[in-house]
């Protein structure tokens, strides 16, 4: 994401300057870059940052453009580019089970997550429901594992999982 935007400025003309926000577990700022502050930029891409109190009374004080990027408001509105985390994950699950997969686990993603783990969370299990009927029938009836082989009844029980959906902030 940085590449392509650092690219698009050097074609247009502009100097990109770039500071990072050090933030939280749950991804709230904990200290701003003076950047923020500066009269020399004209405007702020925020990637992956939730703009939380501390951050809209920075940014109010200026009249400079505030795009986010991968970035989420609650308070404020702000133009943003945001990816289709939902429906990406949605797909990215409906794709393993449609290759075999069927013990997909999930890691992160609880309830109090950032908004883009939560809505790859939903795109997850959204999926599973929409399948879990195709796939239920496919399970051993006395142990509900699922054979090594799905074609091959006399295959091993599979007992560990067979792949792992994994995103990190």
């Amino acid at each position: 994401v940085l590449a392509g935007i650092e690219s698009v400025c050097r074609r247009s003309k502009l100097n990109l300057l770039y500071a990072t926000i050090a933030v939280d577990e749950n991804n709230l700022p904990l200290e701003m870059p003076r950047l923020l502050s500066e009269p020399q930029a004209d405007g702020f891409l925020l990637l992956g940052a939730f703009v939380d109190e501390t951050l809209v009374q920075l940014l109010g004080h200026t009249a400079r453009t505030v795009v986010l990027v991968d970035a989420y408001a609650d308070r404020m509105q702000y133009d943003a580019v945001l990816s289709d985390n939902l429906h990406g994950a949605y797909q990215m699950t409906s794709a393993l089970i449609a290759r075999g997969h069927r013990h997909i686990g999930l890691i992160g993603g609880h309830a109090q997550a950032y908004p883009s783990l939560r809505e790859r969370r939903e795109g997850y299990l959204q999926a599973l429901r929409a399948h879990i009927r195709s796939v239920a029938k496919l399970q051993s009836g006395t142990s509900g594992l699922w054979h090594q082989m799905l074609d091959k009844p006399d295959s091993y029980l599979e007992t560990s999982a067979s792949a792992i959906f994994v995103y990190s902030i």
